[in-house]
Formats: structure tokens, C-alpha cells, sequence
């Protein structure tokens, strides 16, 4: 099966989000244990100042310090923003190329102006279906983006069925 896909920004954009949606799929017991570690210090750092002041809060002093605490979060997460965009492809670079992707009982293939690349079966982590997008993951942040776009409405079925042959244990599907 042969399939011609072309990527916009806009599936980019897709996979950033359905990335992390992915990741947060594959979250290890370590990172639950972590991220529970970080809620019990910043509870106790809360307490014990709480405690030094000797329960009495002053309530201008907790206001002012709440209102520079969120304006700094805000202030690190627009940037964090603006270079988070700047890592985005080039609007005319090699991902928005056009690609063919040739899928065969060993693997798929997808080439275009200046390259090829071939992939076995056995290396594709999961495959996760999105509303929009089918992502062949090689990595936790590398996958093959095939938009549900590309395919005509009466060859998804083939697709699917093709690819389910391979992949049917490694299929997720997004809720």
C-alpha cells in the first residue's frame, strides 16, 4: 500500500499536544512518586512557614506575595511559549516536504526529494491514533505523522487493516 502525505503546521501543532498526551500514557510509577514527593515538600514549606509566624497569617503580606508568585509563574510560562515556537520546522523546510510512505509485511518506508528511510515493524513502539492523526512512534518524541487527511474515506478501512497486522498489539487510541 502507498500513501502520499503532506504536512502543515497544523499537524505539527497536533503532534506537540498529542505527544505529551502520549508521554502522560507512559508515565512510570517513578514519575507518580516524584511528582507526589513535590506536592508533600511544597505542603510542608507551606506549613512550617505557617508555623514560624506563629498561625497568625498577615493577609496584605500573603495577598502581595500570591499575586507576585502567579505573575512570575505567568511571566516563566509565556516564555517558555515563545521558545517553544521557535522550535517548530521551517515553514518551507524538509518536514513539510512532500513524503511517500510504501507500507509491506516487513515494515514502511517513507521517502521523498533526497532521501529514503526504511523501518521494520519490530522498531515501532506504539501506534497512536488521534482524531486527526495516526503517529508511528520510534521514540517517546519521534513519530511518523500520518494525517487521517491523506488517506480517501474508503481506504482507511485498508489502512487500518494493514497496519493492524503488524501493529494490532501496539494500537492506542486516543480517549
Amino acid at each position: 500500500m502507498e500513501l502520499e502525505v503532506k504536512l502543515v503546521r497544523k499537524d505539527f501543532e497536533n503532534f506537540v499536544l498529542d505527544s505529551m498526551k502520549y508521554g502522560a500514557l507512559n508515565k512510570t510509577r517513578q514519575n507518580f512518586i516524584m511528582d507526589n514527593i513535590f506536592h508533600i515538600i511544597l505542603f510542608l514549606v507551606i506549613f512550617v512557614f505557617i508555623v514560624m509566624t506563629d498561625f497568625k497569617i498577615n493577609i496584605p503580606n500573603l495577598i502581595f506575595g500570591w499575586i507576585i508568585g502567579c505573575v512570575s509563574v505567568i511571566a516563566v510560562i509565556a516564555e517558555m511559549n515563545k521558545n517553544r515556537k521557535r522550535l517548530f520546522p521551517a515553514e518551507n523546510g524538509f518536514l513539510y516536504r512532500q513524503k511517500t510512505y510504501r507500507f509491506s509485511s516487513e515494515g514502511y518506508q517513507d521517502s521523498g526529494e533526497n532521501y529514503e528511510s526504511k523501518k521494520n515493524w519490530a522498531i515501532v513502539k506504539n501506534l497512536y491514533e488521534t482524531k486527526n492523526c495516526y503517529y508511528f512512534f520510534i521514540d517517546n518524541g519521534f513519530a511518523d505523522i500520518i494525517p487521517k487527511r491523506c488517506l480517501d474515506p474508503e481506504r482507511v478501512e485498508q489502512f487500518e487493516g494493514e497496519i493492524k497486522k503488524h501493529l494490532a498489539d501496539r494500537w492506542i487510541v486516543a480517549k
